[in-house]
């Protein structure tokens, strides 16, 4: 049994709090490194600062390279044209899915000729999957696989076969209360997200595409599996083919090249071809150039992808778009013809075309 510690005075103290030592040189010190730090921080602050104007008053004054109209006959507008059927233009915002937007309304169009019915496709379907078919290859390749932004009219194809389609009314995919899309957050963590995979080797593909897509449904919202169009009930494969009546067989990628053999299928090695499909048709540009007037003649509509940066895109000039008449064209078509995009050779001739906005 224990007494009073004060009965036993021959017992040495036990344990006890105090404060902890401070050694006053030691204390010194840290204060003159962390001042020092703190000016370091500083004087790293105003460099920063100076550098940030710089390049803000360098892009405040950027000049571009674009065409000079003097002296080109150019049509009035659109309204100089019997277009096809197509839907008003519809912004892509902050995402790097013009793609989609280009290829989905190509296929509005296409089911209006082969239906008569107007159908609003969601554009928004095919980005979704897009993601998460970037997150599939990059595991299957071991990281060798582009997963940034961008893409071509192939995506589309590619996830209406696989996925199916549906319409806009069905899948808004953006859940921002102005229903502007961006993606500049989700692009940031779905790269980040595959950069650790990488960096930790976890090549498991069931638990990535999870993850991705618990980040698509919490960015974009969740994909239906089911839905009703115009009083009947769907889901994305039924939709594409007996509402759409779509078969993506009847549809084939074109290009010109002169650096690979004409008349085979070809390998576009370009970034956004980041599946690295060897499907294009590669013909002679007279060829290619024979089909995208055929399907303009015919009814058909024309999906052109280029690069917006190129001097005769001028979105300025009345939303205009001159091409020199010798271009090196790439190109998606079905059959008799459908979508195209070009990059310029010499020219030497010129054509332009109008666009509506």
């Amino acid at each position: 049994m224990l007494g009073d510690p004060a009965d036993a005075p021959f017992r040495t103290g036990g344990p006890v709090y105090r404060p902890a030592q401070r050694d006053s040189v030691m204390r010194e010190m840290q204060r003159a490194r962390e001042a020092q730090q703190a000016a370091r921080d500083s004087l790293r602050d105003l460099v920063d600062q100076r550098y940030a104007e710089q390049e803000a008053a360098k892009r405040e004054d950027r000049f571009e390279l674009r065409l000079d109209w003097t002296g080109i006959d150019k049509p009035a507008g659109p309204e100089s044209f019997s277009p096809a059927f197509h839907f008003p233009p519809v912004a892509q915002y902050m995402t790097g899915t013009c793609w989609s937007f280009c290829a989905t309304s190509f296929f509005e169009s296409e089911v209006q000729r082969l239906t008569g019915r107007r159908i609003k496709l969601s554009e928004m379907w095919p980005a979704y999957w897009e993601f998460v078919e970037k997150a599939r290859r990059f595991v299957r390749e071991r990281g060798h696989s582009r997963v940034y932004s961008g893409s071509q009219d192939q995506g589309v194809r590619d996830v209406y076969r696989k996925y199916g389609a549906v319409p806009a009314e069905a899948y808004a995919g953006v859940l921002s209360p102005d229903g502007r899309h961006d993606h500049v957050r989700l692009s940031e963590e779905f790269e980040n997200f595959l950069s650790w995979v990488e960096e930790h080797d976890l090549w498991d593909e069931d638990l990535v595409v999870s993850y991705v897509r618990a980040l698509l449904d919490r960015e974009m919202g969740p994909v239906p599996e089911t839905f009703e169009f115009e009083g009947r009930a769907y889901d994305p494969q039924t939709f594409l083919r007996e509402a759409l009546r779509l078969d993506m067989d009847d549809y084939v990628t074109v290009i010109s090249t002169m650096k690979q053999p004409f008349g085979e299928w070809v390998l576009l090695d370009v970034p956004d071809n980041w599946r690295r499909q060897e499907d294009f048709l590669n013909l002679p540009l007279d060829d290619f150039y024979g089909v995208v007037k055929a399907a303009a003649t015919s009814g058909h509509t024309v999906s052109i992808g280029g690069d917006t940066s190129e001097p005769g895109v001028d979105g300025v000039e009345g939303r205009r778009s001159c091409r020199p008449g010798t271009s090196r064209p790439n190109a998606s078509t079905r059959r008799a013809g459908s979508c195209a995009s070009k990059t310029a050779q010499r020219p030497t001739t010129m054509e332009c075309i109008s666009w509506a906005m």
